[in-house]
């Protein structure tokens, strides 16, 4: 590990420098107004920080890579999981340090880093922060930090979106409207996984992959304690009736989930899963989108370097 600030003054006798991807709606009063924020926080640390507002995600990967060209000390995304998402597959592998501002809903991956929510603190970090290298997980050659799934999942997030816009993009009533919807309509489906020289198959409403190993139950659920611990963790619901699914629903709530008899957990480093269907609507770090079969996952152990928070240094 080593701190962002201290390694460049002491090697290279100038500011640091920094790329700031935004996320966020271009033109906007308060975009322009946040910017100001950040732009504050950095020039408290000394940093120059160069800021780029994006429009969708195709432009987010285009200022990543240019970003990428001017070969900065930290290139930083600001958004949510999908934001850090399309930034870290451009940035994973190179030795540029990746820097986070969580500004989205549930920001996962910042807070399974240890990276604060409150803006000055996350610059701080970036500033002044170590940095560590963690893994990254792969599907058809598309880099994620969090998990990937298909079934339930994907339909309950494509159901959300579209309820927003008549929910006034309230993301909370829609989530749970969207999981109501989708728990009582959605048909399981057949896959085949092949993994560690085995191969399953399984009839099922949910295959989760996750990146690195989730805690499935107590207070933690939902988090992961370590970003680099060299597996996929795969997650298969074997429950073919909703009532089934609604007693598993009940088993995570009260932190039962691992010992579920019909939720089966396996590790490994590559994944390949097949359905009898050539497309299938898959989640990668929340976004949505139609990949071809067989889905092809991998973990890249060690691919991106992070700036977290500094570890306490002894006194001297």
């Amino acid at each position: 590990m080593r701190s962002i600030s201290a390694c460049v003054h002491a090697t290279h006798n100038r500011r640091a420098t920094v790329e700031v991807l935004l996320n966020a709606k271009a033109g906007s009063a308060s975009d322009q107004d946040r910017t100001q924020e950040l732009r504050q926080y950095f020039d408290l640390h000394d940093v120059h920080a160069t800021f780029t507002i994006v429009r969708n995600a195709s432009e987010l990967v285009a200022e990543a890579r240019r970003a990428l060209g001017m070969k900065p000390d930290v290139i930083v995304a600001g958004g949510g999981d999908g934001t850090l998402s399309a930034v870290a597959g451009v940035v994973a592998g190179t030795a540029i340090p990746f820097g986070v501002l969580p500004l989205g809903t549930r920001n996962h991956f910042a807070r399974d880093a240890g990276i604060p929510a409150d803006l000055a603190s996350a610059v701080e970090t970036v500033c002044h922060g170590d940095v560590i290298r963690v893994d990254v997980g792969r599907v058809n050659g598309r880099i994620f930090l969090n998990n990937s799934s298909l079934g339930l999942y994907p339909e309950a997030v494509r159901i959300r979106q579209g309820l927003e816009p008549r929910l006034r993009h309230r993301k909370w009533p829609a989530t749970l409207w969207a999981a109501a919807r989708v728990v009582r309509r959605f048909p399981f489906f057949d896959v085949r996984i092949s993994l560690q020289g085995r191969v399953l198959e399984r009839r099922t409403p949910l295959v989760f992959i996750g990146n690195n190993s989730y805690q499935l139950e107590g207070l933690g659920i939902g988090k992961r304690t370590r970003l680099d611990a060299g597996h996929l963790a795969v997650h298969i619901i074997n429950r073919t009736d909703r009532l089934g699914l609604i007693v598993l629903a009940a088993d995570a709530l009260i932190g039962r989930l691992e010992r579920a008899r019909n939720f089966e957990t396996l590790h490994a480093t590559h994944v390949e899963l097949n359905t009898h269907k050539c497309r299938a609507t898959v989640a990668t770090d929340g976004e949505i989108e139609r990949l071809s079969m067989p889905l092809r996952y991998e973990l890249v152990q060690q691919a991106l370097s992070v700036v977290v928070p500094a570890a306490p240094r002894p006194d001297r």
